[in-house]
């Protein structure tokens, strides 16, 4: 580590040393993992990017630990995967997350990881992380939670995460929270699941220029109207196109959506640019919806833009003529953007940083 680094890790030493409870964070014990049941853990792992942990994955995944209990090592995870299939245990239509399950478990098992003991100490070697991200859909983020859930240190470079370091790429930002780890003599992993607590009180203010108050003369019956029509200006022009810098709009929208409209959202989301039929929408979403509400379950994302001053995020069209069922789809720059958002959301609950 050059000098440059070095400095930069002594500050963020002594940010630490003024964190409440330092050295023996409260909630944060090393080494802990939230499982003792490999499928379990593989499960939550698979099925936890850009969805609510509590209202969608944790009930999945007790689910499978009350259907499974004896598949608690990698083998005996994929009999039972080989012998029912994952869909209905996880009670889960869409096919991906599922397979990305699978793909997990194959990779273990090629590694000759079993438990989630086993799965701790391999998260530890040096190639464990390179070959996470070779599995097709395991990401960044979901690489670290995977060792996360298994009790091995590891950094989630995320906002709160940034705004408490600072500056610098996802690599280097792990490397000066490591140093301090080592230098503060803590578990890297408690480390960061209290650094991301904290982030939160660092994250910057509104940096919009200051306002002022101005006057305007309007017709008494329309005031409320202007008012509206104001705010949204405010926001941006009205009803304009989702923009791909329009992250932290995004984000109250995730934050506004239910579970059923969030799950829809993902599988519009996963595979940008693809038409899918309403019907389709209906199978793949595993949501509790029909045909009938499916116009229901759009029309609050949609008044909710509309509030923000934007249309609908989604495109639309009707390829048979408009007696036939409209087809749906986002465009990749808004997908991407979506998943960011949902990913944000994901973290500001995320029970695995948490210290509570």
């Amino acid at each position: 580590m050059d000098l440059f680094h070095r400095k930069r890790a002594e500050a963020l030493a002594a940010k630490v040393r003024q964190l409440p409870g330092y050295p023996d964070f409260p909630g944060a014990a090393a080494g802990q993992a939230r499982y003792d049941h490999i499928g379990a853990l593989i499960a939550d792992a698979a099925l936890q990017a850009a969805i609510g942990f509590n209202s969608v994955v944790r009930p999945r995944v007790q689910r499978l630990l009350a259907a499974w209990p004896e598949a608690d090592t990698v083998d005996l995870f994929l009999v039972r995967v080989a012998a029912e299939g994952l869909h209905e245990v996880l009670d889960w239509k869409d096919a991906e997350k599922p397979a990305r399950a699978l793909r997990l478990a194959n990779l273990l098992a090629t590694e000759g990881v079993q438990t989630v003991d086993e799965l701790r100490n391999w998260c530890r070697l040096p190639d464990s992380r390179g070959k996470l991200l070779k599995v097709k859909g395991v990401g960044e983020k979901t690489a670290d939670y995977i060792a996360m859930l298994a009790g091995a240190p590891a950094v989630a470079v995320d906002r709160r995460i940034r705004a408490f370091v600072g500056s610098g790429t996802d690599q280097e930002i792990r490397g000066l929270l490591a140093a301090v780890a080592t230098a503060l003599d803590l578990d890297l992993g408690v480390l960061d699941r209290v650094v991301w607590a904290a982030g939160k009180a660092a994250l910057p203010p509104d940096s919009r220029p200051d306002t002022v108050d101005v006057t305007v003369a309007v017709p008494a019956d329309r005031a409320a109207r202007f008012h509206d029509l104001a705010e949204r200006w405010l926001q941006g022009r009205a009803n304009a196109e989702w923009r791909v810098t329009d992250h932290e709009l995004a984000i109250a929208l995730w934050q506004q959506l239910d579970d059923r409209r969030r799950r829809l959202f993902g599988v519009l989301i996963q595979r940008p640019g693809h038409r899918y039929r309403a019907d389709e929408l209906v199978e793949l979403s595993g949501a509790a919806m029909t045909l009938k509400n499916l116009t229901s379950l759009l029309s609050q994302p949609s008044v909710l833009s509309e509030q923000m001053g934007r249309a609908w995020p989604w495109q639309y069209d009707y390829p048979e003529g408009r007696q036939k069922p409209a087809v749906y789809w986002f465009e990749p720059d808004i997908a991407e953007m979506f998943g960011k958002a949902g990913a944000v959301v994901e973290e500001e609950s995320d029970p695995v940083h948490s210290i509570e």
